[in-house]
């Protein structure tokens, strides 16, 4: 049984590295999406203040490239969106897999605390009996 337990304790933490793994690669996939994000709201902002207001020609351009980074920014958020929900199945993968390795670990130490409790047990019967021996060798 104790082999079994080693068994799926070793898979429980390869499970839990594995969903730390997925976790960072998630993270890092929603921070990107933040900087694309925000990068394009900057540059929306730079070309918004360097447009003259004047030249109709200039407005209708503006108007066409803020409409294709109107579209490009409801993608990006988009994306944000779904990494952001990926980060937190991965966190709740996470979580799970940290609990039930837990629970074989504090299994494992239940058991082991169990053998130590017999061993011992055993000791002070074997001490006893030799205790007794003595007293009865030297009694007679």
């Amino acid at each position: 049984m104790a082999d079994i337990l080693k068994h799926l304790e070793r898979l429980r933490n390869h499970e839990k590295r594995q969903a730390r793994i997925e976790l960072t690669e998630a993270q890092n996939e929603k921070d990107v999406a933040e900087v694309e994000l925000a990068e394009n709201v900057s540059h929306v902002q730079e070309i918004r203040d360097s447009t003259s207001a004047d030249d109709p020609m200039e407005v209708a351009r503006y108007h066409a490239f803020r409409l294709r980074m109107e579209m490009t920014r409801r993608r990006q958020s988009s994306r944000l969106n779904g990494a952001s929900d990926r980060v937190d199945m991965c966190r709740n993968r996470l979580d799970s897999a940290v609990r039930r390795a837990q629970t074989i670990e504090k299994l494992l130490e239940q058991r082991a605390d169990e053998a130590a409790r017999e061993a011992r047990k055993n000791e002070a019967t074997m001490l006893d009996e030799l205790g007794l021996q003595g007293w009865w060798r030297k009694s007679a």
